[in-house]
């Protein structure tokens, strides 16, 4: 199956380069675009004191993402890969972002 027709999203995507020792601070290469499908959701949270608003993102995308890039402006925390196809090298994933 050709999952790049539903590709109909442009994203910025960074990939992570390192952490400067001194400042914690992490370091990306250049931004390039990439195309994804983009879905998501606003979750409200609540504890024993009070609440929180989280907003959760998927992007479906063939590029090669991995937990820590950033893709527009958010860190990636998980990846999940599927197989594009039984008979296909390809691989489709799904990037899973939050902020609080």
């Amino acid at each position: 199956m050709d999952m790049s027709k539903y590709m109909t999203f442009d994203a910025t995507y960074e990939e992570y380069d390192s952490m400067d020792d001194d400042t914690h601070m992490s370091s990306f290469k250049e931004a390039r675009s990439i195309k994804v499908f983009i879905y998501g959701k606003d979750m409200f949270i609540r504890n024993e004191n009070d609440g929180t608003v989280v907003t959760a993102q998927t992007y479906l995308t063939l590029e090669a993402v991995k937990p820590k890039d950033k893709i527009n402006g958010q860190v990636i925390k998980s990846v999940n890969k599927y197989p594009e196809s039984w008979n296909s090298d390809n691989i489709l994933y799904e990037a899973y972002t939050w902020d609080t």
